[in-house]
């Protein structure tokens, strides 16, 4: 039996890794590898540092575009097409979903699209995600959350308002008719976000 794909997504500082998190210790009776993009492998790690880091910043769009492609290639290849084909879930922080509304949303890269697609159909081969979480919040929030966290700013992450207003339409646009897919308040409170996000993948993972 294929095992189920899972993909949590959402904006920066919109609480991706406090869910996951959250969803380890709630399934830590479960078979499931939990992985993310970009950084699931060892050539993703580097490549996370290089489209994350301010080493080369800016990229060119186009660069910038296909580094996330070929992590995005590693990362089913290597990780998410093994472990499905073995009857193992995945849960992904990020996916497929990032790369449309970050790249086509965000940097206004609609002439890609022509790329996406064919890339989707080559890099997927038929593994699309059983069910994709939104975590959605206002950028207000999204900026506030970046600048207060004790952490590193990312080159993205620095980006102005604007872009972080287009990134949050391409999600919401995206994963709205996407299988399975659950939009979330990311305002809400972590416990009340984690228990409404067991409540949509019990059913999907046949858990009880």
């Amino acid at each position: 039996m294929r095992g189920k794909f899972i993909v949590i997504e959402g904006g920066d500082g919109s609480g991706k890794d406090t869910q996951v998190e959250l969803l380890r210790k709630s399934f830590s009776d479960v078979d499931i590898v939990y992985t993310k993009e970009p950084g699931g492998t060892k050539l993703g790690s580097t490549l996370r540092e290089i489209l994350l880091g301010d080493e080369f910043t800016p990229l060119a769009f186009e660069t910038e575009a296909l580094l996330f492609l070929a992590d995005r290639a590693e990362h089913m290849t290597k990780v998410v097409q093994p472990a499905l084909s073995a009857g193992r879930h995945v849960i992904s922080n990020r996916s497929w979903f990032s790369f449309v509304a970050y790249q086509i949303y965000g940097r206004n890269g609609q002439t890609l699209m022509p790329l996406v697609e064919l890339a989707h159909k080559t890099i997927y081969k038929g593994a699309e995600p059983d069910a994709v979480v939104l975590l959605d919040i206002p950028v207000s929030v999204t900026l506030e959350r970046i600048t207060s966290r004790n952490k590193p700013i990312t080159s993205i992450e620095a980006e102005p308002k604007e872009f972080h207003e287009r990134v949050r339409q391409g999600f919401l646009e995206t994963v709205e008719y996407a299988k399975g897919s659950l939009i979330i308040d990311g305002t809400k409170s972590p416990e009340e976000i984690h228990a409404d996000i067991m409540r949509h993948l019990m059913p999907i993972l046949e858990v009880q």
